[in-house]
């Protein structure tokens, strides 16, 4: 359902009843821009937490939301069939504070290429504005001529009427008593025609602003009309409620989010670390500058955050055994759909209204970045994660109620993944764990050590090797440090520079294979070793005069990110795995006998 400023007033009540009885709500939003085009707030390889964070604050600060999605499913029998309800808010703030916003010209062509209404959005986008900023604008409001942060035309507008008023009432009191000392509603009413077409906010802000101007007056607005009419209603009271009528107005959709932070319910996103901070910077409170108090300010008022990448990591194996290898919303649903046809996995019946029914069934590639819809698709693929999570060593067709997916899902909350950081995720209730990234390369620049060297070094690892899997920056006159996201693409990177013309590799890289009886292997030789490069400053060596494994009787064990796995261990794992996962006999035979050939070798070499 789509919610504007033509429809907001009327669905409110229903959206704050439908919150009231919800299970969870899914989230997602729709920016008008995603990275700052500074070289100093680019996402980088490099970045800490807290690094990160401040760029990701600058970009939510600078491009605002144009589109918040919210589905909120309610469990029903038991967990077999959830009722869903869609909203999809245009967002359009319209209180003025002298902050410039910024657009990209990218994510308005993906924006417009998927059918988005700028239209809709400019004319009928509902405002919204955090508690920080409303104590701000009401600060700023009842200063003189404060009223033009709601537009330059209004303080022209409101001298207008309160001349118009002040001279007209006291006519009217004359008039009808001979003297202005007259009781205060012995004057008929008075019609003032208003050219101007007003919103519902900059009628509101008139309104408290006309109150007062002259004693025993009300003041209402029909269409272009003001009616003057007297009354004798106690001013404090009419003031009362006007000033609640002007912060409902500015408040607009943050309203909503309140209602869901009050109600407690569980937050699902996926990739939602950035639309966490939108929704706390635009709804609720300026964002501090620090993460670990964004960390302790979200738990207050976000408890529980599922995020569906972070359960599809943990469900990796049984995924890509069906050939999931990315965890993008609509491979995961794609899966799911297949996965539910042919009665593998978990799939509760929903019950949606007819248009949102219908986007979702049929959806086409304008519905697909609709904020609603993916917030559907969000909450849907959360449910049936939950069950993978839930129902490792059980028959996955079968659903739960939704109080034991949560509950098995909790171990894997409040976890919000960050692409293009070294740590698996952000961690809100704790520390986050080590980096996964490999250690850096260190070059030094034979030749073009300036900053076309470096720019034209930037330019050819992004051509061979991706933009997104390496990175570069400069460590002093002659060196440059490269930093890559997995240890393929160090190996890849650390073989192409060890021949370079025009750079020479000064890093080792290094690894660390071990028996029950802690053999090593290392080698002299940078160029000449082999393995699996060190994490984050471990200093292990190789040893090529150890080129064999232990004689002893335990299995060999690899350490595997400073873990020793048991290769019996592994073996057994993945083959239990892959057997129950498989879909047909012939290819479970083929299982069985590819792990016999696997552990025969393994175990061979002890």
């Amino acid at each position: 359902m789509e919610i504007t400023c033509n429809n907001f007033k009327e669905k409110h009540g229903y959206i704050e009843n439908v919150i009231r009885n919800a299970s969870f709500a899914a989230i997602d939003l729709e920016f008008l821009g995603l990275e700052d085009e500074e070289v100093d707030m680019k996402c980088s390889l490099f970045d800490s937490t807290q690094e990160r964070y401040e760029k990701s604050l600058h970009s939510v600060r600078r491009f605002p939301p144009a589109q918040l999605g919210i589905a909120l499913f309610t469990a029903l029998e038991d967990g077999e069939r959830y009722k869903v309800d869609v909203f999809t808010f245009y967002l359009f703030q319209s209180v003025s504070m002298g902050r410039d916003y910024s657009f990209s010209i990218a994510s308005l062509s993906f924006l417009s290429e998927h059918g988005f209404d700028f239209n809709k959005l400019t004319r009928e986008g509902i405002s919204h504005v955090n508690l920080d900023e409303l104590q701000r604008v009401l600060e700023r409001f009842h200063q003189p001529n404060g009223i033009e942060i709601f537009g330059p035309h209004m303080p022209p507008l409101m001298h207008h009427l309160t001349r118009i008023i002040r001279s007209e009432v006291a006519k009217l009191r004359r008039r009808s008593t001979g003297s202005e000392g007259a009781p205060q509603h012995s004057f008929p009413g008075l019609p003032i025609a208003i050219s101007q077409k007003l919103s519902d906010l900059q009628r509101a802000a008139l309104l408290y602003k006309l109150h007062g101007c002259t004693p025993g007056i009300r003041c209402e607005l029909q269409d272009q009309i003001l009616m003057v009419h007297p009354c004798s209603e106690p001013p404090r009271d009419i003031k009362k409620r006007l000033f609640e009528r002007l912060c409902a107005e500015m408040s607009g959709v943050s309203d909503i989010v309140m209602a869901i932070i009050e109600r407690k319910l569980p937050i699902v996103g996926h990739n939602s670390f950035r639309d966490l901070l939108y929704i706390y910077e635009y709804f609720i409170a300026d964002l501090p500058n620090t993460l670990d108090e964004f960390k302790r300010l979200a738990m207050s008022v976000f408890p529980f955050v599922a995020d569906t990448k972070i359960l599809a990591e943990e469900c990796k194996n049984r995924l890509s055994v069906h050939g999931v290898m990315n965890y993008r919303l609509e491979s995961l649903n794609a899966f799911f759909e297949r996965m539910a046809i042919a009665r593998r996995v978990a799939s509760p019946a929903y019950d949606f209204d007819e248009e949102v029914g219908e986007k979702v069934r049929n959806p086409d590639a304008k519905s697909m970045h609709d904020a609603g819809v993916d917030a559907v698709s969000t909450g849907q693929s959360f449910l049936r994660l939950a069950h993978l999570v839930s129902m490792e060593d059980r028959d996955t067709s079968m659903c739960l109620p939704f109080k034991t997916l949560l509950y098995s899902v909790r171990p894997h909350a409040n976890r919000l993944p960050v692409p293009l950081l070294g740590v698996p995720f952000i961690n809100l209730i704790g520390v986050e764990p080590p980096s996964r990234n490999p250690e850096m390369i260190i070059l030094e620049m034979i030749a073009n050590d300036d900053e076309a060297g470096l720019n034209a070094l930037r330019k050819e690892l992004r051509g061979k090797f991706g933009r997104w899997r390496c990175d570069v920056r400069r460590h002093d006159d002659k060196r440059i440090h490269v930093a890559t996201n997995t240890d393929t693409t160090y190996w890849r990177v650390y073989k192409y520079y060890s021949g370079h013309p025009l750079y020479r590799v000064l890093s080792v890289p290094s690894c660390t294979v071990s028996s029950s009886s802690s053999t090593s292997f290392s080698s002299s030789s940078p160029e000449g070793s082999i393995g699996r490069p060190a994490h984050h400053g471990s200093t292990t060596s190789v040893d090529s005069s150890s080129d064999s494994m232990s004689s002893d009787s335990e299995a060999p064990s690899i350490v595997c990110r400073g873990e020793a796995v048991d290769a019996n261990n592994v073996v057994a794992r993945a083959s239990e795995m892959l057997f129950d996962l498989t879909p047909s006999p012939a290819v479970k035979w083929m299982v069985a006998l590819g792990t016999c050939v696997v552990a025969a070798n393994v175990l061979g070499r002890r």
